[in-house]
């Protein structure tokens, strides 16, 4: 999927912009990737725009801050499959704990109720039961 013109034109409109006034960042290069992401091929594209208008390392920036990225998305994956393995997935301690809370809700919904509506419960109970 290729990038909508008006996109491409707005962001070399920016790229041409910051290359006048030296604000070549790398926030730039972050939003490079991010819309490569979105539009596989915008990264070539605006690599190519850049070294056309003389930034000759505009791809060794990009691929430090690709690698940056990919590096902290490598830990955040980690940290996501550390965690993953810690869950009890038999659920035992889930249900457990959910029991738990029902118990401890249904006391406290009982303490709420009058005495005569906890014995119109007990009577419906006992005929529910015959």
């Amino acid at each position: 999927m290729k990038a909508p013109d008006n996109v491409f034109t707005q962001f070399c409109t920016e790229l041409e912009a910051a290359k006048q006034f030296g604000k070549l960042g790398k926030n730039t290069f972050k939003k490079i990737l991010g819309y490569d992401m979105t539009w596989p091929g915008f990264a070539e594209d605006a690599l190519t725009r850049l070294e056309e208008l003389g930034c000759s390392r505009a791809r060794e920036y990009y691929e430090v801050v690709k690698l940056e990225w990919q590096q902290g998305h490598e830990q955040q994956m980690k940290n996501v499959a550390a965690w993953y393995v810690k869950q009890n997935f038999d659920r035992r301690e889930v249900r457990e704990s959910r029991k738990r809370q029902e118990v401890e809700q249904l006391k406290a919904d009982l303490q709420q109720r009058s005495d005569k509506e906890l014995l119109i419960l007990l009577q419906r109970l006992r005929k529910s039961g015959e």
